[in-house]
């Protein structure tokens, strides 16, 4: 599943609004017809996910959450909003996951405020600021692509929130300006899971979902 993040606006985008040389030429007809160009080697896949862009598997959902209520949120979503796709929305969080904890560990506060609310953006840069107060970096390594999955989803008023669980393996070190370890281990993996929460105006010409909650 492609893992589309917008490099310029920071934030998370959609993939299928988007044209991917691996994919697609595809019009979506007001009268719900689909024209085709070019498909890649899943063509029933891919027709199946523009057809029923709500259509998710049973292990797109977390196990702890209700999958019949998800999907049904999901279905409304879709029905609101012709940009959102359930399949391609858990690889572009992926991305923007790996994007997002890049960025603070570099200490980057202009990308996390373009990816995240102010309340998360805040929360952010005080520990930036802690770090840089004590002369401390952190390095901070993604093993392998996250895994995501619906945890929850709701729409209210003309506003849609979805929250992804997220587990990372991650390696995280502390060191001082010298160097020495602070904290963490570098030849230690940890199994890291996170819920993420991402919100967006169904229907806005805006295509972007912001990070508006984090919780370990």
């Amino acid at each position: 599943m492609d893992r589309a993040v917008d490099n310029e606006n920071a934030r998370l985008v959609p993939s299928r609004h988007r044209r991917d040389a691996r994919h697609v030429d595809v019009l979506a007809l007001d009268s719900g017809e689909l024209v085709v160009g070019a498909v890649d080697a899943r063509p029933d896949l891919f027709l199946r996910q523009w057809a029923h862009p709500a259509a998710i598997e049973p292990e797109d959902v977390d196990p702890a959450a209700k999958a019949e209520e998800i999907q049904a949120v999901l279905e409304e979503i879709a029905g609101k909003d012709r940009l959102f796709d359930a399949k391609s929305f858990l690889g572009d969080a992926g991305s923007a996951f790996e994007m997002i904890l890049g960025a603070f560990a570099s200490g980057d506060k202009d990308t996390l405020s373009s990816f995240v609310s102010k309340d998360v953006y805040a929360g952010f840069a005080e520990a930036i600021d802690a770090r840089a107060a004590e002369g401390q970096h952190l390095e901070l390594t993604l093993l392998k692509a996250p895994e995501t999955r619906y945890y929850r989803a709701e729409v209210s008023g003309n506003m849609a929130f979805v929250t992804l669980t997220i587990n990372s393996e991650q390696i995280q070190v502390t060191r001082d300006k010298a160097g020495e370890v602070v904290s963490g281990d570098p030849a230690q993996t940890s199994r890291v899971e996170d819920h993420w929460n991402f919100s967006r105006k169904l229907g806005s010409s805006d295509p972007i979902w912001t990070l508006i909650a984090t919780r370990a």
